[in-house]
């Protein structure tokens, strides 16, 4: 199975970073955000010299048992593995937006947002109820179709247990449902995911208005970057891969893929101590990983 060290090591041994052009049938793949996700599955499959769409999803099928959809998280997921969604930025650090779905440490099958088929997706091995969740923030900047620098940050060393994120949203639910029956505004349903949907809202009935979390996160590197040597210089004059971990997590991968990237004289391996985003008053163990080129 790959995992997140092999993302690292053939970072660290690729001499040519770019987001290659992508191929379907005629029809080349423009979106950068399209080219970054398939910049990050091959980074995991090592599959950067297949040119097509069709012979990238073909060594994928090898190792991932989701390969995403449009509108519902995640990206893509490693079959027995993590899930990840990938964020295309602008900026060096600034805001990700997360759009309608909130930060998580995990990713539970039974998150209402993700498809049935993606919640079907790994029925062949036993199925799946939990996933460590990592966010992959590519910088690319405006006008640029190149990448600058990357983040992979495991979602338990940055965003607050999922419990949080609901609570405020049932909270602002409830607060308007009160507002719409006392002050007659329309008809609420119930039969939605968003923070409220209410009906006939004009008096011949012919409007709805949508009421939707937008949920936008703080750039990991608004924090981690404090634990990084010189790190302005580093983004500005090389394509560096910057991971976040927690130590359990690295001690539970291959003994071969982790004596390897400790061995690698590209890779940089520091531990880090950081708040745990439950009670900030506890502290984690994790480990920050560098890829320098």
């Amino acid at each position: 199975m790959v995992d997140i060290l092999d993302a690292i090591i053939n970072y660290s041994e690729m001499e040519n970073r770019s987001m290659s052009e992508i191929y379907s049938s005629t029809n080349r793949i423009n979106r950068v955000g399209d080219r970054l996700e398939y910049f990050n599955m091959d980074l995991f499959c090592g599959s950067f010299d297949k040119e097509t769409k069709d012979e990238k999803e073909k060594e994928y099928s090898k190792h991932f048992s989701w390969l995403g959809n449009k509108n519902h998280p995640p990206d893509f997921m490693i079959e027995g593995g993590e899930a990840f969604e990938v964020k295309k930025t602008t900026s060096k650090a600034g805001s990700i937006q997360l759009n309608s779905s909130h930060p998580h440490q995990k990713l539970s099958s039974s998150y209402e947002r993700i498809t049935e088929a993606c919640r079907n997706c790994e029925n062949d091995i036993g199925g799946w109820e939990e996933k460590d969740l990592v966010y992959t923030l590519g910088r690319v900047p405006r006008g640029e179709s190149d990448l600058d620098f990357m983040w992979m940050v495991y979602g338990d060393c940055w965003s607050a247990p999922d419990s949080i994120y609901r609570k405020l949203s049932e909270n602002l639910s409830e607060k308007i449902t009160e507002a719409v029956g006392e002050l007659n505004y329309g008809n609420l349903s119930s039969d939605t995911n968003e923070i409220g949907k209410v009906h006939e809202t004009d008096p011949l009935g012919r409007t709805k208005l949508r009421i939707r979390g937008m949920w936008i996160m703080s750039h990991p590197a608004n924090y981690f970057s404090q634990h990084i040597d010189d790190y302005k210089a580093k983004i500005e004059n090389g394509q560096p891969l910057f991971v976040v971990m927690r130590i359990s997590k690295f001690d539970k991968l291959p003994e071969d893929k982790k004596q390897k990237v400790r061995e690698s004289e590209d890779v940089r391996v520091e531990e880090i101590d950081i708040p745990d985003p439950e009670n900030p008053a506890n502290r984690i163990n994790a480990l920050m990983f560098e890829v320098i080129v």
